[in-house]
C-alpha cells in the first residue's frame, strides 16, 4: 500500500502533510464507513499491483460497505447527516474512482450531492460539523470523479461564459453554495483579462519570479495536457486556482503573500521525494495537497475563530465551485481555463506550450 500511495501522491515516507495520514486515517478512526472503504481501496490496489483476479474477499467487503451506506440512507433526513457518514461517501467516491468505471463513482457522487443538499448545502454542513477544520476531504469528489459525457455544458463555442464564471469564482464573488450551482451555456460580453490585469498590479514581481524559478515552477506550467488523466488535469487546474484566489485575497498585504509562498515552498520541500539526480518531485495530486495545506494554514491562522471558520468554509466552497465548473467543460475549455490561471500568476501574455 505504501508503494501505491507514493505513486498516487509521489511524497516521501514522512511528508510535511499527507492526505492519507492527516485526513483519511483520522476519519477512519472516527467512522466505520471511511474505514470500510479504505480497506477496500487497499485490497483492490494491492491486488492490482500483484496482478491476478480480484479475490472474493474484495467483493464481500464491497457488498458490506454498500449495505452499510444504503441502510443509513433509508428514511434519510437532515438529522442523519454526520461527519462519519459524509466522509464515508467521500471515501467511496475516491475508492471507486480509482478501481472502477466512472459510472460507478458518479453514483456515489450523486448520493454525496443529495446528502449535502439535504443538509442545506456544503457551507451549512461544514459549519454544523463538530470538527469543521477536519473536512478538507470534501475537495476530493469533484477532483477525482471523472464526469460522464452527459455532464458537458460548455463546449468551445461557450468558452466565454465559462471563463466569466471562473473569474467570478476565483475573486470570491460567487454567492451560491456549490450544491446550488447549475450551469447553463450562453454567450456573454466580458473583458477577458480583467482579473489578469488586476493580478499584475496585486502580485509583486518578486513573488512572480519565485513562482517561475523555484522548485514548484514545473507544477504550474501547463504542458503535456493531452497525455494526462482526468484527476491529473483537475489537480493541476485547482492547484493554480487556489494559488490565484489566495494571492488575490492577500493582495493588500505583501508580507502575507510572501508568507504564503514561503509556507508553500517549505511544505513542498518537506513532502517531495528526492530523485537520484537530487531534484524534488511529486505527482500532480501530491502537489494539489501541498497547495491545499498551504492555503489552509493561511486561513486558520487568522485572528478569531469566527473569521477563521468563515474564510475556511469560503475557501472550500470556492474550490468546489471551480471544480464543478471544470467538470462541465470540454477538454479544450478546461485547458484554456488552466492556462488563464497560470497567466494570472506569472504575468505571461502567451500560453505555454
Amino acid at each position: 500500500m505504501g508503494q501505491k500511495k507514493r505513486e498516487i501522491y509521489g511524497t516521501n515516507r514522512n511528508p510535511g502533510f499527507s492526505p492519507v495520514r492527516d485526513i483519511s486515517f483520522r476519519q477512519a478512526l472516527l467512522g466505520s464507513y471511511t474505514l470500510q472503504w479504505m480497506i477496500i481501496s487497499a485490497e483492490a490496489l494491492l491486488t492490482r499491483y500483484r496482478g491476478g483476479p480480484e479475490p472474493q474477499s474484495l467483493f464481500r467487503r464491497k457488498a458490506a460497505a454498500y449495505l452499510a451506506l444504503n441502510r443509513h440512507l433509508q428514511n434519510f433526513s437532515r438529522e442523519k447527516i454526520t461527519d462519519q457518514f459524509v466522509n464515508g461517501i467521500v471515501m467511496a467516491i475516491i475508492t471507486e474512482s480509482r478501481i472502477a468505471a466512472p459510472e460507478v463513482a458518479n453514483i456515489h457522487l450523486r448520493a454525496w450531492e443529495a446528502v449535502l443538499k439535504t443538509g442545506g448545502g456544503l457551507k451549512q454542513v461544514i459549519a454544523a460539523s463538530p470538527q469543521p477544520f477536519d473536512q478538507m476531504g470534501c475537495l476530493m469528489p469533484y477532483l477525482i470523479c471523472e464526469p460522464l459525457p452527459d455532464a458537458l455544458v460548455f463546449s468551445e463555442e461557450f468558452e466565454d461564459r465559462a471563463m466569466d464564471l471562473l473569474r467570478t469564482i476565483v475573486k470570491g464573488e460567487n454567492p451560491a453554495d456549490p450544491t446550488d450551482l447549475i450551469f447553463t451555456a450562453s454567450h456573454v460580453v466580458v473583458q477577458p483579462h480583467v482579473l489578469f490585469l488586476s493580478m499584475r498590479g496585486s502580485l509583486p514581481q518578486q513573488i512572480r519570479h519565485l513562482l517561475l524559478s523555484s522548485v514548484i515552477a514545473p507544477y504550474l506550467r501547463v504542458d503535456t495536457w493531452g497525455q494526462r488523466q482526468y484527476a491529473q488535469k483537475s489537480s493541476h487546474f485547482i492547484s493554480l486556482f487556489l494559488l490565484v484566489t489566495t494571492f488575490w485575497k492577500l493582495r493588500r498585504d505583501y508580507k502575507a503573500q510572501a508568507g504564503f509562498f514561503n509556507g508553500l515552498h517549505r511544505l513542498f520541500m518537506n513532502s517531495a521525494t528526492q530523485t537520484q539526480s537530487g531534484t524534488r518531485s511529486m505527482t500532480d495530486e501530491g502537489f494539489f495537497w501541498v497547495v491545499v495545506k498551504a492555503c489552509f494554514d493561511v486561513y486558520v491562522n487568522m485572528s478569531d475563530r469566527a473569521t477563521r471558520l468563515k474564510e475556511y468554509i469560503d475557501f472550500l466552497a470556492d474550490a468546489l465551485s471551480a471544480l464543478k465548473l471544470f467538470r462541465v467543460c470540454c477538454d479544450g475549455v478546461r485547458k484554456d481555463m488552466t492556462v488563464y490561471l497560470y497567466q494570472c500568476l506569472t504575468g505571461g501574455n502567451e500560453a505555454p506550450d
